[in-house]
């Protein structure tokens, strides 16, 4: 019987080994919520310890608005059963709220049926940031393709309607030379404002 609880002691061991070194923070709870184990990146990622974490839910360390999307897509997904991915937010002990993007499956208990689930989230804080800068850099041309637009409008608007009047074919009989040289002007400076 010894070598029994010698080999199921090893095997926890290397289960928890290969959860710590897991870079990511990753998570376990059961079907009622409860976190049932985490490991020291999901401990340093919210900002709470162990003794903190397991046993309690997400309503016990997040804020309920948070919470509530948490508890709302794992019972989802315990209800379907399978895999689940999707972004959100998490707020740190400190307060401080980081984008993520969750990774969640369920596991199975003896009986075939959802046992809880499992999660891992990764920080997208940073790729939020920068999608935002694109979108403000995509506002700002946007912005200035308008503007340069109309204050190219103005001038070429001159510069077209005086040239049509010295086109005209009758132009000697409409307009003197001193017209027809102040349109010549007028073509001139509404150019020169384009430069």
């Amino acid at each position: 019987i010894l070598p029994v609880f010698a080999e199921l002691d090893a095997k926890q061991q290397l289960i928890e080994t290969i959860i710590e070194t897991i870079p990511a923070p990753t998570f376990c709870k059961d079907r009622e919520g409860r976190y049932l184990l985490c490991n020291r990146a999901f401990e340093d990622f919210i900002g709470f310890n162990k003794k903190q974490i397991i046993g309690h839910t997400v309503f016990d360390l997040m804020p309920s608005d948070l919470a509530g999307i948490y508890h709302q897509s794992d019972q989802a997904l315990l209800k379907k059963m399978g895999r689940q991915a999707y972004e959100a937010q998490v707020e740190a002990a400190d307060g401080s709220r980081k984008d993520v993007l969750f990774h969640k499956a369920t596991f199975l208990n003896k009986g075939g049926s959802a046992g809880g689930l499992v999660g891992v989230m990764l920080d997208i804080s940073e790729r939020k940031k920068v999608e935002e800068g694109l979108r403000q850099l995509d506002r700002m041309k946007s912005e200035f393709i308008s503007i340069a637009a109309h204050e190219l409008r103005t001038p070429l608007t001159s510069i077209q309607g005086f040239t049509d009047f010295l086109l005209e074919d009758d132009r000697s009989e409409k307009f003197s030379p001193d017209q027809q040289q102040d349109f010549l002007r007028e073509i001139y400076q509404a150019s020169t404002s384009l430069g």
